[in-house]
């Protein structure tokens, strides 16, 4: 069984993305997350609110 990724662990990889990968492939990979099963409700969120402040529709 896998562990699901919590919030923390989510804004520390949005913070990572946001410093070393170009937009249109973070917004890939958050948007990729999203549909996952393998995140938390909590988690999700975090990356549709980093969707949001990169400028993509959500």
């Amino acid at each position: 069984m896998f562990k699901k990724m919590t919030e923390r662990e989510a804004q520390e990889n949005v913070t990572a993305m946001l410093a070393e990968t170009p937009r249109n492939a973070r917004q890939f990979v958050w948007r990729e997350a999203i549909k996952s099963d393998r995140l938390t409700e909590e988690a999700k969120e975090v990356y549709r609110e980093a969707l949001r402040k990169d400028g993509a529709k959500v």
